[in-house]
């Protein structure tokens, strides 16, 4: 009799499940089939439970579709998972050489005796007025000459400046320039910061460039905006500039130079599987 009862719950488990099943499937079916903008959309739909490992509902769902702002999350949960909430994102200025003081037309002047360097991590939300934060920074350290260059470290992806996988009609706002040095959604970082040196009488003898920075370089000023703090903004607003910035970040944890997108898109995919 206990037996008997056990297949009869079983029985009515399965039969309950299976109705739900096909509630859902008739349900999905009349949004697809009724609404416009699903006639005209690129559709391709696979409902799992992940609990009971079964396939609920699936349309399409191996057809090659361009990928939406739902990867977004995917790339936010990977970034989350991996780097924590805490994680800093810091645009920085090195100095090489010391800081000597000289005689220059009659006044005595702070000259640093090397280089200056900017080393960029792609931080979306930079703007002038985080520059001006960076030159007050190094304004503290009283300098008023750089005998040496300015070099930008742009090593921390590769220099490629369109996403990985944009259409050739990709433009505008939602197709923003990506460089480790981004300022107010361009790459006008260096141009801005030598005027800025500039209006703070600090002179510069030397050229501006590009090369990797020295281990030796000491840091003058930096700006760091942490994971949480731009996460808001990536998926409420779905903005592609703050989400490519979240999936190079993945690439720093292998600690190599010129990250390629694959490598960050590995991390990705290896939370997804």
């Amino acid at each position: 009799m206990k037996k008997g009862l056990f297949f009869l719950m079983i029985f009515c488990a399965t039969y309950l499940q299976a109705q739900e099943n096909n509630t859902l499937r008739t349900e999905l079916d009349s949004i697809i089939n009724n609404y416009p903008l699903m006639q005209q959309a690129s559709l391709g739909i696979m409902v799992y439970d992940v609990t009971a490992e079964t396939l609920l509902y699936n349309m399409d769902e191996k057809k090659l579709h361009r990928p939406a702002s739902t990867t977004k999350t995917f790339t936010c949960a990977t970034a989350l998972k991996n780097l924590g909430p805490d994680y800093g994102i810091r645009t920085s200025i090195y100095g090489t050489g010391k800081i000597h003081r000289h005689h220059i037309d009659g006044q005595r002047k702070n000259v640093l005796e090397g280089d200056l360097w900017v080393k960029g991590n792609f931080d979306p939300a930079f703007t002038s007025a985080d520059l001006d934060t960076l030159l007050m920074g190094l304004q503290a350290h009283h300098i008023d000459s750089i005998a040496g260059n300015i070099y930008a470290d742009m090593t921390m992806k590769n220099r490629t400046l369109t996403g990985y996988g944009w259409g050739w009609d990709d433009t505008g706002d939602d197709s923003p320039l990506l460089s480790p040095l981004v300022l107010d959604k361009d790459t006008c970082f260096m141009t801005k910061l030598t005027r800025g040196l500039e209006n703070l009488g600090i002179g510069v003898k030397g050229t501006v460039g590009d090369s990797i920075l020295p281990k030796d370089a000491q840091l003058l000023a930096e700006k760091c905006r942490t994971l949480q703090e731009i996460l808001p903004h990536c998926l409420k607003d779905s903005d592609n500039r703050y989400a490519e910035s979240i999936l190079y970040q993945l690439g720093n944890l292998n600690d190599t130079d010129y990250d390629k997108t694959e490598t960050c898109i590995s991390f990705v995919n290896q939370l997804i599987v």
